[in-house]
């Protein structure tokens, strides 16, 4: 490798690593960002990343995600994952039943256990 040669990499390796730095601290502003979300306005950080990519969406995009939302949703209610289904409410149900249960596995899991249990009468 010639001289020449030699400098022209070690600019472009150096020009790379300045770029990755600036990538990162990019990514990390953009962390602060989204994590400062749910302290400002009550918004997950997770929406904000979602919305972000969706406010550079022209109108063809937003009607191809709209159509392909009404397709999730026609097949979540075939498949009984939507809330107004009966699979839909049991899951609600045990996620409002978990949250009002002190914290801690063991009582979650007792009281699964218990209310697995079916009565004596019942079981007859």
């Amino acid at each position: 490798m010639t001289e020449d040669e030699k400098k022209a990499l070690l600019h472009i390796v150096k020009r790379y690593a300045e770029l990755n730095d600036g990538k990162k601290a990019i990514s990390d502003e953009q962390k602060e960002l989204a994590e400062a979300a749910w302290e400002k306005c009550g918004v997950q950080a997770k929406a904000i990343k979602r919305l972000a990519r969706e406010f550079d969406w022209d109108n063809i995009e937003r009607l191809a995600q709209k159509q392909l939302e009404e397709s999730l949703d026609e097949c979540r209610h075939a498949l009984g994952i939507l809330a107004d289904t009966p699979l839909g409410e049991a899951a609600i149900e045990e996620v409002e039943t978990d949250a009002l249960l002190p914290q801690g596995s063991k009582t979650k899991r007792e009281y699964k256990k218990r209310s697995a249990r079916l009565p004596a009468e019942a079981a007859v």
